[in-house]
């Protein structure tokens, strides 16, 4: 199959990580690799104008261009080498656990060989200004890089966390919203062997009894499919039914042969009318999808055609999910457990042999490991040689699972971007203070208190921050509203995750900025002047 098609096909959207999450987390890696060059560059920039002095005094006492390239160099390529090795170190540590979450495998040697080149001749070229004194960079043109560098950090952090934060808010959401049918405390006990096959239902029967006797279990039944494992078998065809133009093509639905008992265990929500008993076989209960793709309002006492049966439909049932939260919800058409001779068939094709019967059971919360306990003894006195007990939430679960491990992914790099805007906030504060120092103990001799100069910091960074804010929302909003756009069921993107994200944030810029101008601030002016 050719890659391009691969990438679209259900093959693809069937793996552990989806295609399109790999691409959203190497767009997301580019931006904290983005948002680390501009802090490594502009804290560079800032500590060589510092060192302006030091280059003077160099060349004063007779040192060329070339040997103070040469030094700087030298210095700012260790630097790099010994960012790259930590780098590599980092990478081999990590490396293992991301190839077991992605399913990808490979090196990334080169690539980052390839990222390290680059930002080795950028420290080179960047050293050119202040060997050779070139004045080319007005200072127009330094003051806006600096809060260019720091408002891009801050901009990519609030990002990252506004889309960490929405993805935690859907699974949360898709956890626990309702499906339209009971998922929690409900497990599905498939016996696939036992002992003693020649009356393999009385034996089922008796071992649910003994199931249903166990003092944490509410409720029991038997002889009924899992809701989230519908066989492939219970898809059919419904060709007619009443009120059907000439130019309407037959409809494929789902098609579970189950009874009142089975809707009643999950708890599914009937709107109009009622659910069939076992025995009937003339009726049939749908769900509101299936009334809707046939155009029927009110579907009760309408009828249709299976395989070339007319059926009349004695019920309708609130939509509710069986697959996954990325799909619609299917059409769903109940029919009587033997209503259209299905079991038969079943039966010959092997779906339901005499070694094979389900238990689905309800327990209390909490008792989900009992369950398992009490099943090993039970097995052991009913003769099951094999059997597979399944948590329905698990299952569920499951179709979550490339959301989960993206997750995982995000907090990751977001938990890197945000510790490297508050190192590079932290850095260009304390070097704008050690920069300041004589403004600072100036404002001070002019009668300017502690309060007044921590006020001075705090709205430049502060204003950064709303700049950066009034960017990254905008573009979060718009791309994680067509992400949720996948799914059926969808969170609301609240005001107060804004909010919180902003406060959480500006508290991070306050933590970085005060204790470094709180120093500043509190410095003797009159030694302070002196020294420089």
């Amino acid at each position: 199959m050719p890659l391009t098609k691969y990438r679209c096909s259900k093959i693809n959207t069937e793996q552990t990580v989806r295609f399109t999450y790999l691409l959203m987390f190497s767009t997301i890696g580019g931006l904290v690799i983005i948002v680390t060059l501009f802090n490594y560059l502009s804290l560079f920039a800032v500590r060589m104008r510092i060192r302006n002095r030091e280059i003077q005094l160099r060349r004063v006492n007779g040192s060329s261009r070339r040997s103070l390239f040469l030094l700087f160099g030298t210095e700012y390529t260790a630097l790099v080498l010994f960012a790259g090795l930590l780098g590599m170190v980092l990478v081999e540590i990590i490396l293992p656990s991301f190839r077991s979450m992605s399913g990808i495998s490979g090196t990334v040697y080169q690539e980052a060989f390839s990222f390290f080149l680059p930002v080795l001749l950028l420290s080179w070229l960047m050293l050119l200004p202040f060997i050779i004194r070139i004045r080319n960079i007005s200072q127009n043109g330094r003051r806006f890089f600096h809060p260019f560098s720091i408002g891009l950090q801050m901009s990519v952090s609030i990002f990252f966390v506004f889309v960490t934060a929405v993805l935690m808010k859907q699974l949360y959401y898709l956890s626990n919203t309702d499906l339209g049918w009971e998922r929690k405390n409900i497990a599905s006990l498939l016996v696939v062997r036992m002992n003693n096959t020649e009356n393999i239902f009385k034996d089922i029967a008796a071992l649910r009894d003994d199931i249903a006797r166990l003092s944490y279990v509410t409720q029991t039944i038997d002889n009924h499919w899992s809701l989230l494992a519908q066989p492939a078998i219970m898809r059919g065809e419904v060709t007619d039914w009443d009120g059907r133009r000439p130019d309407e093509n037959p409809i494929q639905m789902v098609m579970p042969q189950e009874s009142d008992a089975f809707t009643g265990f999950y708890g599914m929500k009937l709107l109009e009318g009622h659910m069939m008993t076992p025995t009937d076989k003339r009726y049939a209960v749908i769900n509101e999808t299936a009334a809707r793709m046939m155009g029927i309002r009110q579907p009760v006492g309408k009828h249709l055609t299976v395989k070339g049966k007319t059926l009349e439909i004695v019920g309708l049932l609130k939509d509710f999910h069986i697959n996954a939260p990325t799909m619609p919800v299917q059409p769903i058409l109940f029919i009587g457990e033997n209503g259209l001779g299905w079991k038969e068939e079943m039966a010959a094709m092997g779906f339901m042999d005499s070694h094979n019967g389900r238990i689905l059971i309800k327990y209390q919360d909490g008792y989900y490991k009992e369950l398992q306990k009490d099943l090993e003894l039970l097995s052991q006195k009913h003769g099951l040689q094999r059997y597979d007990l399944e948590r329905t939430e698990d299952l569920y679960q499951e179709y979550l699972q490339s959301e989960h491990l993206l997750l995982r992914l995000l907090a990751f790099v977001s938990t890197v971007c945000i510790l490297v805007s508050a190192f590079g906030i932290f850095s260009m504060i304390t070097l704008s203070c050690e920069r300041r120092r004589k403004e600072v103990a100036i404002r001070k001799v002019n009668g300017a208190r502690v309060g007044d100069i921590l006020g001075l910091f705090a709205r430049e960074y502060l204003l950064l921050l709303a700049a950066a804010a009034a960017v990254a929302f905008p573009v979060g909003y718009v791309l994680m509203k067509r992400w949720l756009e996948s799914y059926v069921e969808q969170t609301p993107l609240s005001w107060w995750l804004y909010a919180v994200i902003f406060l959480g944030m500006a508290l991070l810029v306050a933590l970085c900025i005060g204790w470094r101008v709180w120093r500043a601030a509190n410095e003797n002016p009159a030694e302070v002047v002196k020294r420089e």
